[in-house]
């Protein structure tokens, strides 16, 4: 058998939301493509296969430590894992909040007392130097394990180039929507009663606790009282309505992005009934390639204002466009981040339109480099893939002992299993589109993903 083929690393990936990590996913096989490393694509139905290969990989790339958990302990004692958080800034990310960073960046299970999983880790990657020093200095054991390598999809593999000129050729400026109405319009369609009903007892909910040493986290998030998430999505949909409906009496084009747990299609029907020219954008795009073919960006508080700033794109919020809003906004939301002292948020549409009229561009100053600093490594994260692919190589080490025609030939009947399971949930979804959260690695989606980078 060829040596190199002998020598060759095996790197798994955890897509978690197809439409969300591929770009990080493919950033990455491009920054491995001359490392002699294959980097083998999964996802949620993979994960319960995996497990058994564990130990072959040379590593395994996982979103968060409570994957971990859905595996007997034992599957992963000898493997070398790697957190790749897929969202680690904004509200989770804010140093003075310290139990929410190190529950958002531990997990739940690690807070209640249960080391293990976080134990079993080899390396945790943090998008900022926030999360990173906040469990440097509660939990000083862990901080060999501890690396910074910046916002992924903010590295110079998985960004657009440049902004591309409109094929129509129209000088109409674009304005972009973003949505976040995942209580109303949730992918899964559960109706928002039954929604209301689960927390209807009116108990405490905890995001941990921890009954040695009774220490917790009262969960304050958004979505813990989803009839404050009624109100706030209702207001916010009333004025996403008004907004486009003005921006085009005004001559702008409108592009709207659904959040990616939002039941696709919805907005389009009802834009469509109401005779309003929408373009909407396909969920299997990037954000930071969409963001770079608008002028504007307006929404909800999102962590994709984090994005919009980073890449010089204004975004305007439109949490302050009805005066009762804000009172229904829990304390753990978008809304409290750090960044969004540096985010317009215009009282009333007339003002928001003034703001646009006036060719806003973002202002570096040193509060806002600061934030992005700390809690996406701006502007350092151009270099991130390099950086994990570092890190791979460090943690991979670990895995020399293991005999080349071994770890080749378990590698081989982990791609038959997957294969395996393909073919299985092929038959089971029959005429289906794939959902971002439950897909299945075809050829044509490992294809779209190794394309995505430009």
């Amino acid at each position: 058998m060829n040596k190199s083929i002998l020598n060759k690393k095996f790197v798994y990936f955890h897509i978690d939301e197809l439409n969300r990590d591929s770009i990080t996913a493919g950033a990455l096989k491009k920054e491995l493509k001359n490392s002699n490393t294959k980097l083998i694509y999964g996802g949620r139905n993979y994960f319960m296969v995996v497990k058994y290969f564990a130990f072959l990989f040379d590593a395994i790339i996982l979103p968060k430590p409570h994957f971990l958990r859905y595996a007997k302990k034992s599957f992963f004692k000898n493997a070398n894992v790697i957190m790749l958080y897929t969202e680690n800034i904004g509200i989770i990310a804010d140093s003075e909040n310290k139990k929410m960073v190190l529950k958002g960046a531990l997990d739940a299970e690690f807070m209640s007392g249960d080391s293990d999983y976080v134990d079993n880790v080899s390396a945790f990657c943090f998008w900022g130097s926030g999360v990173r020093d906040t469990i440097v200095k509660y939990y000083p054991y862990l901080k060999e394990k501890c690396f910074v390598i910046g916002h992924p999809r903010h590295s110079k593999h998985a960004l657009p180039k440049k902004k591309k000129c409109d094929a129509t050729g129209s000088n109409k400026k674009k304005i972009g929507i973003i949505t976040r109405h995942t209580y109303f319009n949730n992918y899964n369609e559960q109706s928002p009663l039954e929604k209301l009903a689960l927390y209807a007892d009116d108990n405490t909910l905890y995001e941990y606790y921890n009954t040695e040493t009774n220490d917790y986290l009262v969960n304050e998030r958004r979505g813990s009282k989803p009839e404050n998430n009624a109100f706030c999505e209702a207001v916010d949909a009333k004025y996403i309505y008004i907004i486009i409906k003005e921006a085009i009496k005004k001559g702008f084009e409108v592009e709207v992005k659904t959040h990616p747990r939002e039941k696709e299609g919805t907005w389009a029907k009802i834009f469509e009934k109401k005779g309003l020219p929408v373009k909407f954008i396909d969920s299997s795009i990037p954000i930071t390639h969409w963001l770079n073919e608008i002028d504007y960006l307006i929404g909800p508080p999102s962590s994709s204002f984090f994005d919009s700033v980073m890449l010089g794109l204004f975004p305007i919020s439109i949490e302050n466009l009805d005066e009762r809003r804000a009172q229904f906004v829990m304390d753990i939301s978008d809304e409290n981040n750090k960044l969004m002292e540096h985010v317009a948020a215009p009282s009333s549409v007339e003002e928001l339109f003034d703001i646009i009229e006036n060719k806003p561009v973002v202002q570096y100053t040193d509060a806002l480099n600061a934030v992005l600093l700390e809690e996406a490594d701006y502007p350092h994260c151009s270099d991130s893939m390099e950086k994990l692919a570092a890190i791979i190589v460090k943690v991979s080490r670990n895995n020399i002992k293991k005999s080349g025609l071994v770890k080749w030939c378990g590698i081989s009947l982990y791609l038959i299993s997957a294969n395996m399971i393909n073919t299985l949930f092929w038959f089971k979804h029959w005429g289906n589109k794939n959902i971002s959260s439950s897909f299945i690695v075809t050829p044509g989606v490992s294809k779209f993903i190794d394309n995505l980078p430009e």
